[in-house]
């Protein structure tokens, strides 16, 4: 279980919950079939639910003290790179479980944060896709 007592966990998990509203805002406005740039946003915010939900997940492992100086080294050292973040999460016992494991690579294999920079077309299939994967990793980590 998240503490939410933690201003740091709870600043990582909001932003993930805003990212995640914003892509199923964006989701829903994405045209049935057929490719759009809103699909891409999906995709784009649905990468960045999973860095902040997995950065409070990892955060909280550390005692309440250390989270300034931790918060760094995530910004520093862990950046934007989720297979970082998962690796660090197993060196404190915390395993993906297969589905999760899965969701991840269904995310992690089209985004990317360079994406803000392009405009690419994706289909409302694929962002849907890549949303579930990350809306089951958010639910995940909230479960705890």
């Amino acid at each position: 279980m998240l503490n939410q007592q933690s201003s740091e966990v709870k600043k990582f998990i909001r932003a993930a919950a805003v990212h995640r509203e914003g892509a199923e805002v964006l989701l829903k406005s994405c045209p049935e079939r057929g490719r759009s740039v809103l699909a891409h946003e999906v995709i784009y915010l649905s990468g960045y639910v999973v860095e902040c939900a997995l950065k409070a997940l990892l955060l909280n492992c550390f005692p309440k003290a250390k989270h300034p100086e931790k918060v760094e080294w995530l910004k520093a050292e862990l950046k934007h790179y989720l297979e970082k973040l998962k690796h660090e999460l197993s060196k404190k016992g915390v395993e993906l479980p297969d589905e999760q494991k899965e969701n991840l690579k269904r995310v992690r294999s089209p985004w990317s944060p360079e994406m803000r920079y392009q405009t690419r077309l994706w289909s409302t299939e694929e962002a849907k896709r890549v949303f579930v994967a990350a809306e089951g990793i958010f639910d995940w980590v909230n479960r705890g």
